[in-house]
């Protein structure tokens, strides 16, 4: 099965290690407590600490921003930064670097030469075409499996209800951390580009239905 994991708290209610024989993508800090097939990430200073955590050295990670610089270019970058700014990077320097930059902080990540960790190029960077981690975790799920229905836990904001005795609502995220139109909007052009049948655990079946599926 493949299945997509966001952080709401509807899934506290079910053991996610029983995903562990399954295709999973998850989003931003699930790799602290289980190691998805595939993780998603938007945010540069998230980002940032999943690289220095050294998860994506080994670890199939798809971020927004993730542009490769050869080393040869490492000082005349530093340069362009200014001299009252702070430079963190990690150890040792190898062929190529991600820089991110975070306010008058500039941040350089040496990356190793097999290091699957990927930049995903139609992200987008305007507002009506620029997903959230959640929501282009499930797109990647789609285009990596066309063919697949596709699953989705922790969608908490997608559901504005009560799933397995815990409530769900938007109204519980703040707006300055998401615009609740725009993630319907992100829903419904993925389920309009994409054949696959997407189904949210919460909307379509409940936990125990699910655990059931994945028992079969």
């Amino acid at each position: 099965m493949i299945i997509v994991i966001a952080n709401g708290t509807s899934r506290s209610v079910f053991d996610i290690n029983l995903l562990k024989n399954h295709i999973t993508y998850g989003c931003n800090e699930l790799y602290k407590e289980y190691s998805p097939t595939h993780l998603v990430c938007k945010d540069g200073p998230l980002i940032w600490d999943i690289c220095r955590d050294g998860y994506t050295k080994e670890n199939n990670c798809y971020f927004k921003m993730f542009d490769r610089f050869p080393a040869m270019q490492y000082e005349m970058l530093k340069l362009t930064f200014p001299s009252s700014g702070k430079v963190l990077e990690t150890q040792p320097q190898t062929n190529e670097f991600v820089m991110f930059g975070t306010g008058s902080t500039m941040v350089i990540y040496w990356t190793t030469p097999n290091e699957p960790t990927q930049k995903l190029e139609w992200w987008g960077d305007g507002d009506n075409d620029s997903y959230t981690s959640e929501t282009a975790a499930i797109r990647l799920a789609c285009l990596n499996h066309p063919q697949d229905k596709i699953y989705c836990i922790g969608y908490d904001y997608y559901l504005n209800r009560t799933a397995d005795n815990i409530i769900l609502s938007s109204k519980n995220i703040p707006d300055e951390e998401y615009d609740t139109t725009e993630l319907f909007r992100q829903h419904k052009r993925i389920e309009e580009e994409f054949d696959n049948n997407i189904y949210h655990i919460g909307k379509h079946m409940n936990y125990v239905q699910f655990e059931n599926l994945l028992n079969k």
